[in-house]
């Protein structure tokens, strides 16, 4: 059992405080008008729009540096592991 306190004329109710950034706080709640719920879910639809386009440019970027890294090889005598370690070769291009 849980204990709580209740003071007197105090609104009890189906509240519920949210705080969106940069949009203050909304007060969701069980009597809420239909034009009040057209307005939030046009503001919800407008940040999923601007949260997917700043992703689309985070995510789709393409790296430079790396088609430059395709064209770079790897290159390794036959003998590597069991060769003398004073005659290694030398890989300039």
């Amino acid at each position: 059992m849980q204990t709580g306190l209740v003071l007197h004329r105090a609104e009890v109710g189906l509240q519920h405080h949210v705080e969106i950034a940069r949009l203050g706080v909304l007060a969701t709640s069980a009597t809420v008008r239909a034009g009040h719920l057209v307005e939030r879910d046009r503001v919800l639809v407008l940040n999923a729009l601007a949260v997917r386009v700043l992703l689309g440019e985070l995510v789709g970027s393409v790296a430079l540096v790396a088609a430059e890294a395709f064209d770079q090889r790897v290159a390794e005598d036959r003998n590597m592991s069991r060769g003398h370690p004073h005659l290694t070769r030398q890989d300039h291009r």
